[in-house]
């Protein structure tokens, strides 16, 4: 009798088991992950941003460069090709509704054109050192070392510096409409 307890058991629990395992593989997703590096064509080994395009490319910013991966390969460019900056260092890679942004740590914001495959500068002001930034309402917040710098998108134009007590904004999050 105690011997069919347990067969009744192990059998009840057996099955819990494997149901459990069917419903865990159907929500578990295989995700590859690769690594690049330098020997992959990466202009350097530390990554400061990074945001993928509506075309699936992934924009990875380093301290000299940025760089396009397709998924296969590298791609670098230097902003200092299609900016008034000599300084290669990207702060931020932004996607905002389908255009890219990139920040430059010298005061530099430039647009990619898609059909040209190459960048566009907004504006150059190298008495800026951007250390962050993001979007809010079509609008590009620049973390300052002392304060926040606003750029309007629609009306392309860039404002002044605002709560200059506010230092060090290394990173800026956007959250409900408001920037932390």
């Amino acid at each position: 009798m105690l011997i069919n307890i347990v067969k009744a058991f192990t059998n009840r629990f057996l099955q819990f088991f494997v149901v459990l395992f069917v419903l865990y593989s159907l929500n578990a997703r295989a995700y590859q992950v690769k690594h690049l590096s330098i020997e992959d064509g990466l202009s350097n080994g530390t990554v400061n941003a990074f945001a993928t395009d509506s075309l699936g490319y992934m924009w990875l910013g380093t301290s000299i460069g940025l760089n396009r991966y397709s998924g296969y390969e590298i791609k670098q460019y230097s902003i200092s090709e299609f900016s008034n900056t000599k300084n290669n260092n990207i702060k931020e890679v932004i996607n905002y509704k389908g255009e890219l942004y990139i920040v430059g740590r010298d005061g530099v914001l430039l647009k990619y054109r898609y059909q040209q495959n190459d960048f566009i500068e907004l504006f150059y002001q190298p008495a800026f050192q951007f250390i962050s930034a993001c979007v809010i309402d079509n609008k590009i917040i620049f973390g300052l070392a002392q304060g926040l710098l606003m750029y309007d998108l629609d009306k392309k134009k860039l404002g002044e510096v605002m709560y200059s007590d506010f230092t060090l904004n290394f990173r800026l999050i956007v959250q409900e409409q408001s920037v932390y």
